[in-house]
């Protein structure tokens, strides 16, 4: 015999031999949730124990990128709780008890960090087909979450490259908002939350954090590259900073990068401007050079015109000194 805690915070004994998963009899819901693994998805279904086989790495890795990203957006703004499997939802006694890959609640209706299961339901669930899952996640659990009332449904499959996104309609319906392997889909349920489709397929991942400064905007993103002036030592920002700004949209560089490097110190812009300017694209470079040198002090505009009169091509050169006439 051991000794556990049970998902509802209860130390439990059972025995080591025991799996109700291969039980030949019904099993309630509660002797289901008092025995299934922490660690591993486990589903109940009319008094069934269903264990999917453990995930591939692709269908984890799609997991993992989404999940961070739908964490970082909505920590940043506030708009609500983001779970990941394995976490027990069962909305009502008539209904099975599921594991989303990824679950929603909207703001203010989080969980409190001892709570065991969810029991209604959550404002959006994920589901990644996996080959041994794709029967129940396109026609049981999309039956099952619509009559719940889960708002919006995200169907992802990563071996195709192609995901659905419905809504929920007055009807209590599924209508399909988006389908494809890109295109951008605007949640309704998450505030202001637009995912690229061919995010999800991209090998490496793109950063997380990178992709909600390209959700949130010009205003997020100077908000957090500001901050970022402050906390970062020297060294790191230096470092960091061209690669951040080449990987942000063009229209967010070319309103951010005048407010950052005034607020850095001129020495951070002497190392930093060179590598940052030649890593951009040349229109951006002439679209915010002009406000960008008018900051510098006078020494500082010298070396950094040497520095960039020797490292850009000859094409950029004429654009620079278009930009400085």
């Amino acid at each position: 015999m051991i000794e556990k805690p049970s998902r509802t915070g209860k130390t439990r004994t059972r025995d080591v031999d025991q799996d109700l998963s291969t039980a030949d009899r019904k099993v309630s819901y509660e002797e289901f949730f008092e025995w299934a693994p922490d660690s591993r998805m486990a589903e109940w279904v009319n008094g069934e124990i269903i264990m999917p086989s453990p995930p591939r790495f692709g269908h984890q890795d799609i997991s993992d990128f989404l999940a961070a990203v739908l964490r970082i957006y909505t920590q940043a703004f506030d708009v609500g709780q983001v779970i990941s499997a394995p976490f027990q939802v069962k909305p009502g006694i008539d209904f099975p008890g599921r594991e989303p890959d990824i679950l929603f609640l909207v703001a203010p209706h989080g969980l409190e960090e001892d709570t065991p299961r969810l029991e209604r339901a959550p404002d959006m669930a994920v589901e990644i087909i996996s080959p041994g899952t794709e029967g129940t996640d396109r026609e049981d659990k999309f039956l099952e979450y619509a009559a719940a009332g889960v708002r919006e449904y995200w169907l992802i499959n990563g071996l195709e490259q192609w995901a659905e996104f419905y809504r929920l309609d007055a009807a209590g319906k599924y209508e399909l908002a988006l389908s494809g392997s890109a295109g951008m889909f605007r949640s309704e349920v998450i505030e202001g939350f637009v995912l690229g489709v061919s995010w999800l397929w991209q090998v490496p991942r793109p950063r997380p954090e990178l992709v909600v400064l390209e959700i949130a905007g010009v205003d997020y993103a100077r908000e957090v590259l500001m901050a970022a002036t402050s906390v970062l030592p020297a060294n790191e920002l230096a470092s960091a900073l061209p690669a951040v700004l080449t990987a942000l949209p063009a229209d967010v560089v070319a309103q951010t990068l005048p407010d950052v490097l005034t607020a850095l110190p001129s020495d951070i812009v002497a190392q930093t401007l060179p590598d940052v300017l030649t890593a951009l694209p040349s229109d951006i470079v002439a679209q915010t050079l002009p406000d960008v040198l008018e900051t510098l002090p006078l020494e500082l505009l010298v070396d950094t015109l040497a520095e960039l009169g020797t490292s850009l091509p000859p094409s950029e050169r004429a654009e620079l000194r278009d930009a400085l006439s």
